[in-house]
């Protein structure tokens, strides 16, 4: 999960600031496992309809719920909130296609779900994400459009399509 190491250490990442939000991240979620800090790692996007410039507007950030803050590009960015916004205009990183632990992890663009986590335990962990403050996360649905979805309809969606890809062709064999 981590290979983004290999662009600049901790070390070069905390003294020069160096690297992209990704880099940032992992960086820090090293760091944070070898203090057994639990946190998520999210990437989301923001609303393209509501920001200037080429889409995606994406970004990588961690929270640490026992501290109820997220880090961003090195920093604390703020308290009391899941999310992470754009520094222009102050626009939610609301739309996201990845969640890690310090021990799984999920990465689902196009609604396609792949990694360590299992639908549901992927599903427990965006509507705990969820009740942390009760905002609104969606997942994204088209990378291009930014268009996104709710949990729970990502949700009823994957579950369709395990139904229909592994249980069907199963009762068939039999």
């Amino acid at each position: 999960m981590f290979f983004e190491l290999v662009e600049q250490t901790v070390e070069e990442s905390y003294t020069t600031k160096a690297g992209h939000c990704i880099v940032q991240a992992a960086n820090l979620a090293a760091v944070l496992d070898l203090a057994r800090i639990d946190y998520y790692w999210l990437q989301g996007f923001a609303d393209p309809s509501t920001l200037e410039g080429p889409y995606p507007h994406g970004h990588d950030w961690l929270y640490i719920p026992d501290y109820d803050l997220t880090i961003s590009n090195g920093k604390i960015e703020s308290y009391s909130t899941i999310l992470c916004y754009h520094f222009k205009g102050g626009v939610p990183f609301d739309r996201i296609d990845f969640v890690g632990t310090p021990e799984r992890w999920a990465y689902f663009p196009e609604l396609q779900l792949v990694g360590t986590l299992s639908l549901k335990e992927l599903i427990e962990i965006l509507r705990e994400l969820i009740g942390f403050h009760e905002e609104e996360i969606l997942v994204l649905e088209v990378a291009e459009s930014g268009k996104g979805i709710s949990v729970e309809d990502f949700s009823a969606l994957l579950e369709e399509s395990y139904i229909t890809s592994s249980l069907v062709p199963r009762l068939f064999r039999e």
